[in-house]
């Protein structure tokens, strides 16, 4: 990814450009990897201010524990000590979005003393910026989209997930169908910048779409697993492939309800077990083997 760096007072006018911020906000809200923007947990705090309301958002955030915790640090493949944290964003009383973040000696930007001093800090806080993440438009900008005056898509963001939902259900019901929830929630387009960062407005036309039934939105596996092995992915954002990937292929009746010949494990255990010892190892190209295998079962 390349040395982060701040942003140059020069490049303030053009950041502010392609990330939505306001030039005030870019020098305390960006940095660069090489040439590229990244918006931190201060400026995805901007954000949330701008799309929701200053004071009208929070997060509460726990720390897991207990047989959670043994699960999660399995399908990381990690060790004790690990302090992993859960952050929820919420709205009105409801929950919009919810992630994990994580902290150990080794992960610790200054070390093992930093970990044993804010060890919490640190979890909390990546569990934060993942979590805000989903609500808006995260990590690399999409000056292209901005541009053209649509939606700015970032991967894993409730954004992409809308239109890929929106998508499929386009071919389910029909362009004619499809146009007229789109034209009675007051959009032409599913990519329409007016439902940026509005989660509800898109869960409410994904559900009309269904004639009210409840939408629910399907792990797309493929696009997983090419992430896996995507090296201009950033390291973080392929770990989390793997786990998501991992997790939603634990729920298949086959995988965890059939045994190989010879074997006592479940297909499940024997997944699991292999892609955690690949992610100690940090060796994506094992982890993505195993889950191709895994898919190709199901």
């Amino acid at each position: 990814m390349g040395n982060v760096t701040p942003v140059k007072v020069n490049q303030e006018q053009a950041i502010a450009k392609k990330t939505g911020l306001d030039v005030s906000q870019v020098s305390a809200g960006v940095v660069m990897y090489g040439d590229k923007p990244f918006v931190n947990i201060t400026g995805k705090r901007y954000k949330m201010d701008d799309r929701f309301g200053p004071g009208k958002w929070g997060t509460r955030v726990d720390q897991i524990k207990g047989d959670d915790y043994d699960h999660m640090l399995k399908m990381w493949g990690k060790k004790p000590p690990c302090i992993i944290m859960k952050a929820q964003i919420l709205f009105n009383g409801d929950v919009l979005a919810e992630d994990y973040g994580w902290s150990s000696p080794d992960s610790a930007p200054a070390g093992a003393r930093q970990f044993e001093k804010d060890g919490v800090g640190i979890a909390s806080s990546k569990a934060q910026s993942r979590a805000m993440s989903q609500l808006v438009a995260n990590g690399f900008a999409s000056e292209e989209k901005a541009e053209r005056g649509r939606m700015m898509i970032e991967t894993g963001s409730i954004e992409a997930g809308f239109l890929r939902d929106s998508s499929k259900l386009k071919k389910e019901i029909g362009p004619e169908k499809y146009y007229q929830v789109l034209k009675d929630h007051d959009v032409d387009h599913a990519d329409d910048p007016k439902l940026q960062g509005s989660p509800k407005k898109m869960q409410a036309i994904l559900n009309d779409m269904k004639d009210g039934d409840a939408w629910e939105v399907v792990v797309d596996r493929k696009e997983l697993l090419s992430k896996v092995l995507d090296e201009d992915v950033p390291k973080q954002a392929r770990e989390d492939a793997v786990c998501d990937l991992m997790m939603d292929l634990e729920k298949e009746e086959k995988l965890i309800g059939e045994c190989p010949v010879d074997s006592e494990q479940t297909y499940a255990d024997i997944m699991s077990e292999y892609v955690s010892k690949a992610m100690k190892e940090s060796n994506f190209g094992k982890a993505y083997d195993v889950l191709k295998r895994s898919m190709e079962l199901v």
